[in-house]
């Protein structure tokens, strides 16, 4: 029965996070009256498209650790589960309430490789609408954070230097590709720090039956 309860419970953070994914892709295509990001320090910010490889490097960053924790460890799978999945769905309910855009991405690319090749596909397949705060960030950092706090590669010094090189990386990469503003990257930060203390720090009676 307790099982049971476990793969459902897995189950429901998989599809949880699965469905934050699909709103975000319906939400850009809402129509609705949309809020301007654009700070002073975007316009100093280089385009670069050697960033898309962190950038692109995010899909695997964020399924990775939380593929591994699902087969080797549950407890850390369930922290980063329900890390993963308030501020997903906080984010979802804000791109609602506030919806944004920016308007600083390259009409035409500076150079012509196989990395502006990329950064032109992203640009097609990635709408830059809702983009504050940005779930790229947040779930970089969340990850990050999840990796040093976790009790199967807590103790490893690599995973950590890993982890914390790639969301530094990835965030760089949303500002240097113009996929976001510098005022989305600090607000996805701010909000894993901030979701950091209830999901880590507190010890809420209703996790003892989910552990």
């Amino acid at each position: 029965m307790e099982d049971q309860f476990k793969k459902k419970r897995d189950l429901l953070i998989f599809a949880g996070i699965l469905l934050a994914y699909i709103f975000y892709l319906i939400s850009v295509h809402i129509p609705m009256e949309r809020h301007l990001i654009h700070v002073p320090l975007d316009d100093q910010i280089p385009f670069c498209e050697l960033f898309v490889l962190p950038y692109i490097w995010w899909y695997g960053f964020i399924s990775g650790p939380l593929i591994w924790f699902f087969l080797k460890s549950r407890q850390d799978f369930l922290d980063l589960g329900i890390y993963l999945l308030a501020g997903m769905w906080f984010c979802s309910a804000f791109f609602l309430i506030y919806p944004t855009y920016i308007d600083f991405q390259p009409q035409t690319l500076p150079r012509e490789n196989l990395f502006s090749f990329l950064v032109e596909l992203l640009y097609r397949a990635d709408e830059p609408a809702n983009v504050f705060p940005s779930i790229h960030c947040f779930e970089s950092t969340a990850i990050c954070i999840a990796i040093w706090k976790s009790k199967l590669w807590g103790g490893y010094r690599k995973p950590r230097i890993v982890g914390l090189a790639s969301a530094i990386f990835i965030c760089l990469s949303t500002m240097f590709i113009k996929q976001h503003s510098a005022a989305d990257v600090a607000a996805g930060v701010l909000l894993a720090l901030i979701l950091y203390f209830p999901v880590y720090k507190i010890n809420w009676p209703f996790r003892k039956r989910f552990e």
